[in-house]
């Protein structure tokens, strides 16, 4: 688990992630046929990133030679900002939970809140107001 926080903080660039999130996404990517192998790629290539004088433009070029990595490092940062699985076969997955859809960091990144988030619980608004 801390092996896939410390991927997860170096790609999204979120030094501030973990919490209820991690053990859920580290089951959705688990349950992947061939991600515990990809993670594993992934997790060599971060290493030897951080290596390096300029980390982010070591990853970036690994990620160009090593088409595996860069697929494994967009899913985990698609996933840890969106709260979803990237699109497979142009079909996105659901939404892992409530709390993923909110928790994801694109509102952070965007300074904005999620559609939906009005203070309600989720799914609130399929109900009548109370009057």
């Amino acid at each position: 688990m801390a092996t896939f926080l410390e991927m997860s903080r170096f790609v999204t660039g979120y030094s501030d992630i973990g919490g209820e999130l991690e053990q859920v996404y580290a089951t959705i990517m688990s349950s992947k046929p061939d991600w515990a192998s990809e993670l594993a790629s992934l997790s060599i290539a971060v290493d030897e990133a951080k290596a390096n004088a300029d980390p982010e433009a070591a990853l970036m070029a690994m990620m160009e030679q090593q088409p595996e990595v860069g697929r494994v490092a967009r899913r985990l940062a698609h996933l840890w900002y969106t709260g979803r699985l990237s699109a497979e076969n142009g079909v996105d997955a659901a939404f892992v939970s409530e709390e993923a859809y909110f928790g994801g960091l694109i509102w952070r990144a965007a300074r904005a809140h999620p559609p939906g988030l009005s203070g309600g619980y989720f799914g609130h608004w399929r109900y009548a107001p109370d009057v």
